[in-house]
């Protein structure tokens, strides 16, 4: 594969403020309904932005501020119509999602 075609991804979530109470959890296999791996806790929204942007080989694309829940119908309408299509045709790339590959064809 042309590393020079591939479009890498990612979106981040920024707290403003205290923390949201997530917390990265690794477990073994069948451990997750063990009472050790459950910690109950309150949530209550907490102010914050999620981003969304990608790189490569020598380009990026726009930053996409998420205004709420991302949903896969918002990622269509915010991410991939508007800045994935025309950011891949420009690089003439392959994108891949697990999310958009059974919604829309790419191209």
């Amino acid at each position: 594969m042309e590393w020079r075609s591939v479009l890498f991804s990612d979106e981040s979530r920024f707290c403003l403020g205290a923390s949201d109470g997530r917390v990265l959890v690794r477990k073994r296999p069948g451990e997750c309904l063990q009472p050790t791996c459950l910690q109950p806790r309150h949530t209550r929204p907490i102010p914050g932005v999620m981003v969304w942007e990608s790189i490569s080989n020598d380009s990026r694309s726009t930053l996409v501020v998420i205004p709420r829940t991302l949903t896969a119908n918002l990622y269509i309408s915010l991410v991939i119509q508007p800045v994935v299509l025309p950011f891949m045709n420009s690089i003439q790339g392959v994108f891949s999602n697990r999310i958009t590959l059974t919604l829309i064809p790419l191209f």
